[in-house]
């Protein structure tokens, strides 16, 4: 897992939309969907509940949110100091 597919994740999260995520990250959609279908491989999570264009996080996707939170948190932290 990748600090950009972090960034990513919890910019879906926030959004519940990917559409909406790269418009905020001012990236691609399908760059974002191929990173979260990445992700979601790599993990062996099913991170999201899809239904038509609205995202919900599963379970599972919001015990990875706050450890993703976490990291991307002491990351900034890091980075500032």
């Amino acid at each position: 897992m990748t600090l950009t597919q972090m960034k990513y994740f919890a910019e879906v999260c926030k959004e519940k939309s990917i559409t909406r995520a790269a418009e905020k990250l001012h990236i691609s959609q399908p760059s974002v969907t191929v990173a979260m279908k990445d992700l979601e491989a790599e993990t062996g999570l099913n991170l999201f509940q899809r239904s038509g264009k609205k995202i919900d996080v599963t379970p599972e996707g919001e015990f990875l949110l706050a450890k993703v939170n976490a990291i991307l948190h002491s990351v900034e932290q890091l980075n500032n100091d």
